[in-house]
């Protein structure tokens, strides 16, 4: 069966169950895939949004002005994780964890501020399916190390240097720098199209990262205004005021902001026992708005993506992959950006597309992480995991063969000197708790959530004496989870009590 992914520029909604509020664990039956090429292996295309909440599509139903069509037509024909989760929510520890499937702590690259590549010891799924015969492609946003020069394990670069412009960008091709006018979403999906043609006849894996929806947020002439007066939904967190959370979320709102020259201003003074919000006026969502106008641009390049694949005929047998490397706050709490343990921070879409294996339309309730994709990959292509790998690979639950590949995982973030107001945060997650840690920060005090009965984790339950014995049961995995993961501090770290102008 084909399936139809028009690319043209007006946007018509389409109706679908709402696979971000209502959920079911489902049971998949793999079927052969017939070889189209002399392997037979499938194609992978890994697209990767930059900041995106995970119901900021059209089928979510949270926004009832977010027109992506192409996004919900990925959705009705293939497959939709309604919790999968980034085990750190920042772009480059997430995107180092994404390339090695491990946590941050162990890839060399536990936060922004540390600006390198990945560990050059460890093996990432690029490398690996290069050395099996793939023909390997990065093509836009990388954000590790400095330079927009080529990486290890691709066949094929056009990259940027750090967050990188939405017009006229100065791209890397494969090693020569070139000033290619337009808009970067556009012009990275020219290349994404260009490189699938070239390579129709081999297998391929093709890393479509975007800077959108990154700030500072600039949608294409094409898309300007297109929210400037819709009616933006209050979020139901955004009048908290921060009474029940940490002294540090109440310091950052009430005292300056978490970056670093308001935090060492805002050093002693008395922090207030509860922070109102500000109004909830069309000035206070004008962020969030702009946020989500560049998105319209990415929804674009998916349907000129899975178009061309359907062109070549190659859409039954490649997988396509449509995530986020973070999630992001769009008015929780009054807040953008991420970082945090909240859901609206670690929670991403996920969506995946293989006609070979379901018929769409399909929901996935169970945990699946970042860290998922590598062995993912490697295991549909038949190329042996490596040790280092700590994720699982989401094939036996895509084939019904388990319920799930866990049922619970670690959250990590590291204290950077660019923000230090955040400081370092342990989270266990399981389907139904979650409990908060700030293992360097004496006092902050930890949170413990039903997300049952609080989804907005609103009302920490820690403290409370009938929760005591769940409060133990999940330090406890914690602990466990840690010391499997083999978790240690960086050594590279924001030591804000020792701090005199600089830290490494």
């Amino acid at each position: 069966m084909i399936i139809e992914f028009p690319i043209n520029m007006q946007y018509s909604r389409i109706f679908l169950i709402s696979f971000c509020l209502f959920s079911f664990g489902t049971a998949f039956q793999a079927s052969e895939i017939d070889p189209t090429r002399e392997t037979g292996r499938p194609n992978f295309v890994h697209i990767m949004v930059d900041d995106m909440s995970a119901d900021a599509m059209g089928f979510c139903d949270r926004f009832d002005f977010m027109e992506t069509p192409h996004m919900d037509t990925m959705a009705a024909s293939g497959i939709v994780f309604n919790k999968f989760f980034v085990t750190t929510a920042l772009c480059s520890p997430s995107r180092a964890s994404i390339l090695t499937g491990r946590y941050g702590h162990g890839t060399g690259v536990p936060d922004n501020s540390v600006e390198s590549d990945p560990d050059p010891r460890l093996p990432t799924y690029p490398g690996l399916l290069q050395e099996a015969g793939y023909v390997t492609a990065h093509i836009g946003k990388w954000h590790m190390g400095h330079g927009d020069h080529p990486r290890p394990g691709f066949s094929h670069w056009y990259g940027f240097d750090g967050q990188g412009v939405y017009f006229d960008p100065v791209m890397n091709r494969n090693g020569k720098q070139e000033q290619i006018k337009g808009y970067l979403t556009d012009i990275i999906t020219d290349e994404a199209i260009a490189f699938m043609r070239k390579n129709k006849d081999q297998p391929f894996l093709l890393n479509l990262w975007h800077k959108a929806a990154h700030g500072p947020f600039l949608p294409p002439p094409r898309h300007e205004g297109f929210l400037d007066d819709v009616d933006y939904p209050k979020p139901v967190s955004w009048d908290d005021d921060l009474r029940n959370k940490p002294s540090w979320r109440r310091r950052s709102r009430a005292l300056g902001g978490a970056h670093l020259n308001y935090w060492l201003a805002s050093e002693g003074t008395p922090i207030p026992d509860t922070t109102p919000a500000p109004a909830f006026t069309d000035e206070a969502t004008l962020e969030s708005r702009n946020h989500l106008s560049t998105l319209f641009a990415v929804d674009d390049s998916l349907g000129r993506i899975m178009a061309t694949l359907d062109e070549l005929g190659l859409l039954d047998n490649t997988v396509v992959i449509f995530t986020a490397d973070n999630g992001f706050f769009l008015g929780e709490y009054a807040r953008g950006d991420k970082r945090l343990a909240d859901d609206a921070s670690m929670r991403v879409p996920m969506i995946l597309h293989y006609p070979a294996l379901q018929q769409g339309g399909e929901t996935i309730d169970a945990i699946g992480l970042n860290i998922d994709f590598a062995p993912t990959f490697l295991d549909w292509a038949g190329v042996e995991m490596p040790e280092s790998i700590q994720g699982s690979s989401l094939v036996p639950l895509l084939e019904g063969k388990v319920a799930n590949v866990r049922d619970q995982f670690l959250y990590e973030y590291f204290q950077e000197e660019y923000a230090p107001g955040f400081p370092t945060i342990l989270a266990l997650r399981t389907e139904r708790w979650k409990y908060v840690h700030h293992p360097y920060d004496p006092a902050a005090h930890d949170e413990l959530f039903d997300l049952k009965t609080d989804p907005h984790e609103q009302y920490s339950l820690h403290g409370k004496a009938e929760f005591a014995d769940q409060l133990e049961r999940l330090k406890c995995s914690m602990e466990q989870e840690m010391e499997r993961l083999e978790y240690k501090r960086p050594a590279y770290h924001f030591d804000p009590a020792n701090y005199t102008g600089k830290n490494p």
